[in-house]
């Protein structure tokens, strides 16, 4: 009985060194950090010249190594830039484990797009690093720029009261339709009547109109008083 014994004392512990070796094999394989980066989206997606753009990235972790001091800094190049409603650089909290549906952060950005930039694509480089990771990390991706829209005004029906200008008549109402064939509204809009010889004013300012703001695809009207 004895010798039995043994054996089956010495076959268990065999088994238990199987399974501890296994275990610690397993385990290792998650013994690692690696973080990834998606960006989420741009708004608006296209952004228009001389607007602002949000960028949201969404940050997850894979390994349950732990990562500390993780700090993200994005390099803005022409035309886009910080000017001051948000900055380069980014740190997160030290981060143990690895990320699930719930677990992740979002990064966000705001930067301004130049006035003059012109239509297309551009890529931008997110740069990542952190205290236990010897490599910087490069991400790219692309941010998308539309058309500059503006306003284009042009002059429409023109109606005068009396329906014929004559000579000698004490005054006249001119109406000129202003209209905007443009993609944007035009703000502050002024409009000004050069007369030709022989007509003037019938008051200070009666040939300058101030129409404030016209829709795309809207028109007012200005309306002058002149003799002659």
């Amino acid at each position: 009985m004895e010798i039995k014994f043994t054996k089956v004392m010495l076959t268990i512990l065999i088994l238990l060194g199987f399974f501890s070796v296994a275990y610690s094999a397993t385990d290792d394989k998650y013994n690692y950090a690696k973080l990834t980066e998606t960006l989420l989206n741009q708004d608006p997606d296209s952004v228009e010249p001389g607007n602002y753009v949000e960028l949201r990235f969404k940050i997850e972790k894979e390994g349950n190594d732990e990562l500390t001091s993780i700090q993200y800094e994005l390099v803005p190049e022409y035309p886009f830039s910080f000017d001051g409603s948000d900055s380069a650089i980014k740190t997160l909290n030290d981060w143990i484990g690895t990320s699930d549906d719930k677990e992740y952060y979002t990064l966000y950005y705001k930067l301004k797009v130049d006035e003059d930039a012109l239509e297309g694509t551009y890529e931008l480089k997110l740069y990542q690093t952190s205290a236990n990771t010897p490599n910087k990390k490069e991400i790219k991706f692309d941010v998308r720029v539309e058309e500059k829209k503006s306003p284009e005004l042009i002059v429409g029906k023109v109606i005068t009261t009396p329906s014929k200008l004559i000579a000698d008549y004490d005054e006249a109402l001119i109406k000129v339709e202003i209209v905007n064939v443009g993609d944007e509204t035009a703000e502050q809009v002024i409009v000004d009547m050069v007369l030709p010889q022989d007509f003037e004013e019938s008051f200070g300012y009666s040939t300058r109109v101030n129409l404030g703001s016209i829709e795309a695809g809207e028109s007012k009207y200005a309306e002058f008083y002149v003799y002659w």
